[in-house]
């Protein structure tokens, strides 16, 4: 009965929560929904034709670079053999970034490590959040939140020490390493 009460609850906050929405059973995360949401992939980096800002739009930002990239990680809760299981998605949105016609190849290699560094948090929040597999207690969703909101609040430290270090061309390349690292240990 505490299993079925929190599951409902689950599935209760997760309509109301812009994040996430139901389908039947599936709980499935925004960025599937999303016409604008790119999910991360070894396999894909980021292209200029992503970057679907209006470049009117970009040049009144007061954004004084090359390019704007949004990216961040949501959370996805899935059902999987009876059990509420979380994990980190992270997403790229297209309609919210942003980059300059001329830009060259160094500038989409940045923004693909601002992407890449999105899941690298992804990552560390599906490997933390799989101490609540099996947990069914009222405070499980408080203890989910409190752990997003402390990673999101890393990720954002981390994206702004990335764009400091990317000042010098040795900073970047320390960036692009310790990036490619980081993946790399993580899969």
């Amino acid at each position: 009965m505490k299993f079925l009460l929190l599951i409902t609850g689950i599935i209760c906050i997760l309509i109301v929560n812009p994040w996430c929405s139901t389908q039947g059973q599936q709980i499935t995360s925004a960025a599937e929904k999303r016409e604008d949401g790119l999910l991360w992939s070894s396999s894909r980096n980021l292209s200029v034709a992503d970057f679907q800002y209006a470049d009117s739009l970009a040049k009144s930002s007061g954004h004084n670079s090359g390019a704007f990239c949004s990216v961040t990680f949501i959370m996805d809760p899935k059902m999987v053999d009876d059990k509420v299981v979380f994990t980190g998605t992270a997403i790229f949105y297209k309609k919210k970034s942003w980059i300059s016609r001329n830009a060259d190849h160094t500038v989409l290699k940045h923004e693909q490590g601002h992407f890449d560094i999105a899941e690298i948090y992804a990552r560390k929040f599906t490997a933390e959040m799989k101490q609540f597999i099996g947990y069914y207690e009222p405070d499980l969703m408080l203890k989910v939140m409190k752990a997003y909101d402390k990673l999101v609040l890393e990720l954002d430290k981390e994206q702004a020490e990335y764009d400091k270090y990317s000042l010098s061309s040795h900073g970047q390349n320390f960036y692009y390493e310790k990036i490619a690292k980081l993946l790399a240990v993580q899969q």
